[in-house]
């Protein structure tokens, strides 16, 4: 257990790393930010990114369960022939 919340923590770690790197890239935070701001920000682009994973999921499970009905319909024809 203490390996796999050592794993969450450096992921949570990595996006943290990464949202800060991208608002400095963008400009969004500058010298002249504030701690305030910049945990704005973080909180902001760990829901985007949240959002999008689970927005993403969803579209593959769907897909996933499109085909698997495609599949199940393909068996129960040959099996009826």
């Amino acid at each position: 257990m203490g390996t796999f919340l050592k794993y969450v923590f450096y992921l949570a770690l990595l996006v943290i790393v990464y949202i800060v790197a991208k608002g400095v890239w963008e400009g969004n935070i500058t010298e002249q930010s504030t701690v305030s701001q910049v945990a704005t920000d973080v909180k902001d682009g760990a829901q985007n990114m949240a959002e999008q994973a689970v927005n993403e999921v969803k579209e593959l499970d769907k897909s996933m369960n499109e085909s698997m009905q495609k599949d199940v319909n393909a068996m129960k024809d040959n099996s009826a022939n």
